[in-house]
């Protein structure tokens, strides 16, 4: 998928339009190096230990990785994809604030338990210890009980 087709999928409305458009300005700042002079929300989302963070803020920059996000969020099929997942083993939905809603709306056709951790984002949700914590003692709880 080129730039012009996310930018086009950008003005189309809708959850794609939010994806498309968060990645394209992404695929500018990465292109452009302004990422490395002014904060952006992979700083503002997460608090790995410095190396760590700086080969986040790096894969999360790197053209080539941006243009693999946006060609697969558009050209992979999903179709069969909820009866694929409630076919298989116990599963659970682990959402972030951010997206609290969606995932909610995910658990339900899943007929999978929810669990919310508050305050959280799309990347904080393991960029910061402590709600990394949280993660891990949800899925250690349903992976013991398998």
């Amino acid at each position: 998928m080129a730039i012009a087709d996310c930018l086009h999928n950008a003005l189309a409305g809708g959850r794609a339009a939010s994806f498309a458009t968060g990645n394209a300005g992404s695929m500018f700042v990465a292109l452009t190096g302004i990422y490395n002079f002014v904060p952006h929300t992979v700083a503002r989302q997460s608090a790995y230990a410095p190396d760590e963070q700086s080969g986040v803020v790096q894969f999360a920059f790197a053209p080539k990785n941006i243009y693999r996000a946006i060609r697969e969020y558009f050209d992979t099929d999903i179709t069969g994809a909820i009866e694929s997942i409630v076919s298989g083993p116990s599963r659970i939905v682990i959402a972030s604030a951010e997206n609290a809603d969606q995932q909610r709306a995910l658990a339900e056709k899943l007929s999978a338990p929810y669990e919310l951790v508050e305050d959280s984002s799309h990347r904080s949700i393991i960029g910061y210890q402590s709600h990394s914590k949280n993660v891990a003692a949800i899925v250690r709880e349903v992976v013991s009980g398998i």
